[in-house]
């Protein structure tokens, strides 16, 4: 699965390439990163380079401004989803967190616009940058940003030291996604699942793929594994809500319905289990919009 971006993140993307002397962060091989340019006064640098700074200012203002009605939007559809489809409302949740984001990004790049070169275009990235400054921002690990890093053949010194987490985060790439493949092969995918992923136009295929993910998040809190370290193939934010989720008690009729696929369809007859199912098809559906490694594992299956 694609991380989940709302549109004006993408927007933003589009807008910041555009501007950039060098375009695409791929295309920044030959300079430096936040290469700054002596000064405001650093736009009369070349000529063809102030209209598109002027004019991506103008356009960072505008998508912050829809950044923060289209947070506004989502956040609504979450709560009026919620009560009826828990699963479908996590999309409008993270969708919500993207925005969020891209208000605080578009404001800031306002101010780097004007001196920098090159600006960050991917929202990853920026989510990176950002934790150097404020760590409240919560991390959203998407594996193409790690694969961006090492198709590129960059190393620590090609980046400034906030980005040092993903520069080694992307050296371990492959063995992560390897790895995350291995745990779905032992004990997760069996034929029935894998016939379903397989045919992506079937009634049941992202009922298959949440079944996949919440067993997965199953198995590390009350499930065979619960005892075990928590794989760094998991997203940081995830990881977080399984140790939380560790101090539920086991439920005989949670764990039966993580057996087979046929049984994670039906609901659970006491409040209990239907509680502890929820919870971890919530925290299933988040890993899966987020785009981590279990994603990134799972597509190897479609």
């Amino acid at each position: 699965m694609e991380p989940t971006r709302s549109i004006s993140s993408q927007l933003m993307g589009e807008l910041i390439k555009w501007r950039n002397a060098n375009g695409a962060e791929d295309q920044w091989k030959q300079c430096e990163l936040y290469q700054s340019f002596p000064g405001v006064l650093s736009l009369v640098h070349g000529q063809r380079r102030v209209l598109p700074i002027i004019a991506a200012e103008v356009g960072l203002v505008c998508l912050s401004v829809a950044a923060l009605v289209e947070s506004a939007v989502y956040n609504c559809l979450f709560f009026i989803v919620r009560p009826f489809d828990a699963h479908q409302s996590l999309k409008f949740d993270v969708l919500a967190q993207s925005s969020s984001f891209t208000f605080f990004w578009a404001l800031a790049d306002c101010l780097y616009n004007v001196n920098s070169p090159n600006i960050l275009s991917d929202e990853s990235l920026a989510r990176m940058w950002s934790r150097h400054i404020r760590s409240f921002v919560r991390p959203i690990d998407r594996v193409h940003a790690y694969q961006w890093v090492q198709q590129n053949g960059y190393n620590q010194a090609h980046y400034p030291t906030f980005l040092n987490p993903i520069v080694a985060m992307s050296a371990r790439t492959e063995q992560q996604i390897e790895a995350c493949e291995r745990f779905l092969e032992d004990g997760i995918l069996d034929d029935e699942i894998r016939q379903i992923l397989s045919q992506k136009d079937c009634a049941q295929h992202l009922d298959a793929m949440l079944f996949v993910a919440t067993k997965a998040i199953w198995t590390y809190t009350i499930g065979p594994k619960h005892d075990e370290p928590i794989p760094e193939w998991l997203n940081e934010a995830i990881r977080e809500q399984i140790e939380e989720l560790r101090n539920l008690i086991s439920v005989r009729a949670v764990d039966r319905a993580l057996e087979q696929f046929s049984s994670f369809l039906e609901d659970p007859e006491s409040d209990r289990a239907k509680y502890v199912l929820s919870r971890h098809k919530e925290v299933g559906t988040e890993e899966l919009f987020r785009g981590g490694f279990l994603a990134k594992a799972l597509s190897q299956f479609l």
